[in-house]
């Protein structure tokens, strides 16, 4: 019964507007609501009842649902008991130990993001004393980072390389930064100031790796970056400074857009992703897939792109020898999907 009563409530729920599927979520929180409180408080093993599984099981369709139609925020599932009152580093343990216990942590879309972080600084932490070993009788160990402050890109990048070739697993030892000729112990403001610094240079359009728009205020990949095999090594460098940053309790700023992590985690991308990225292409694409049929070959568009950057422009072919394949009304849905990938 509860399986039909949800594929009937998902399908009506994919072709309604923002304000049902907000109601919908809703009635749902407050009866995962009424009945999580009681059980934290009282008796924690009334957790593992029927009725609140059924509701977190719904409550992930739903969330699935969301993640491909954008109605609601994510934060309305949120909740805020299990946030707040729930013993979630007891859950933490069960859920790392693969245990067939009950934990929240199967259904993260009701964990916040300042918990998501909370728990992950935790396992970082456990992943820490445990990549130590039996070393911490001789004082803790650490991944020790000597740069210059005027050579900060090459240095980080020649160290990093050095370590992850020679001995990876001092990365996942605590950080100490050291900028060379200045004294200091680095208790985290140092660290902070390198991953600011580095980031900043990295991540700095006029460096070439990425492109700024204007109108989202995010940054996306350059294309054309990859021609260049130094940017490659530099590639890695910014996902090995970012997983760093993270592992260390480290925030710092990004300014990318949802679809990079939808990519890392190897979630399905659409043409709705392209929107924050460049809200122009998304336009120019959207009346590609809307024009009537006779005006497409009117276009004069075949499946090859071509972009301008420093003085030179660049070709990329969607598909093998796509600059002989024209876009027609019979294949431009499938141009759409090949740009966007």
């Amino acid at each position: 019964m509860q399986g039909l009563l949800s594929r009937a409530v998902l399908s009506a729920a994919a072709g309604a507007s923002s304000s049902i599927t907000r109601a919908c979520v809703n009635a749902l929180t407050c009866l995962f609501g009424l009945i999580t409180v009681p059980s934290l408080l009282f008796d924690e093993a009334l957790l593992i009842g029927q009725c609140l599984l059924g509701v977190l099981s719904f409550l992930g369709m739903l969330c699935d649902l969301n993640d491909r139609s954008h109605l609601i925020p994510h934060s309305l599932m949120y909740n805020d008991a299990v946030n707040t009152q729930y013993n979630l580093s007891a859950d933490h343990i069960r859920f790392l130990r693969q245990e067939d216990n009950f934990s929240f942590l199967r259904y993260p879309f009701v964990l916040s993001a300042y918990t998501k972080a909370r728990l992950l600084r935790r396992e970082a932490k456990m992943q820490q004393r445990t990549s130590a070993g039996g070393m911490f009788m001789m004082g803790q160990p650490v991944f020790s980072l000597k740069v210059r402050r005027e050579s900060l890109i090459e240095d980080t990048v020649r160290t990093i390389e050095f370590v992850r070739q020679s001995r990876p697993a001092t990365l996942r030892y605590p950080l100490k930064v050291t900028f060379a000729g200045e004294p200091g112990i680095d208790q985290g403001g140092v660290s902070t100031e390198f991953f600011t610094l580095v980031t900043e240079a990295l991540f700095d359009p006029t460096y070439g790796m990425f492109v700024y728009n204007q109108d989202t205020r995010v940054l996306w990949f350059n294309p054309h970056s990859t021609a260049f095999a130094e940017m490659m090594s530099h590639f890695y460098l910014i996902g090995a400074i970012l997983g760093l940053a993270i592992y260390n309790g480290v925030n710092v700023d990004t300014r990318l857009p949802q679809v990079t992590y939808k990519r890392l985690l190897g979630m399905e991308v659409g043409l709705e992703d392209i929107r924050d990225i460049d809200p122009t292409l998304h336009r120019s694409l959207e009346v590609v897939l809307e024009c009537p049929p006779e005006q497409v070959e009117g276009l004069c568009m075949t499946f090859a792109v071509e972009n301008d950057w420093v003085g030179h422009t660049y070709t990329t072919e969607l598909v093998p020898g796509g600059g002989d394949v024209n876009v027609t009304a019979d294949n431009r849905q499938e141009y759409v999907e090949k740009y966007v990938e």
